[in-house]
């Protein structure tokens, strides 16, 4: 798995930490090794990372209109958006399957 790849499936996954009984997302968030760019996502800095987590979270919620706005700042191609996060959800079913000798 490439540095990027890995660093935006923990940014994708970490915003599920606080789901862990007892366990706040700041909290997890200064434990575990976060590449500097994870780190200001989840702190919602401003930066390409922060822009594809408020996209993730838009589409898992439905929140369409949430969406249009990091994607044009980071200048993607709105109508293929839906098919690059079915195929991210793909990408992370394989490696989770993978990774649980599925």
């Amino acid at each position: 798995m490439r540095v990027k790849e890995t660093a935006l499936f923990l940014l994708g996954l970490m915003p599920t930490m606080d789901a862990v009984p007892g366990r706040q997302l700041a909290q997890v968030v200064c434990e575990v090794p976060l590449s500097d760019e994870v780190r200001a996502a989840l702190s919602n800095e401003q930066g390409c990372f922060r822009d594809v987590l408020r996209i993730a979270l838009g589409l898992e919620r439905g929140a369409w209109k949430e969406v249009s706005h990091p994607i044009a700042q980071l200048r993607l191609d709105e109508p293929s958006i839906p098919g690059i996060y079915l195929s991210a959800i793909d990408w992370t079913t394989r490696i989770l399957q993978s990774a649980s000798g599925r």
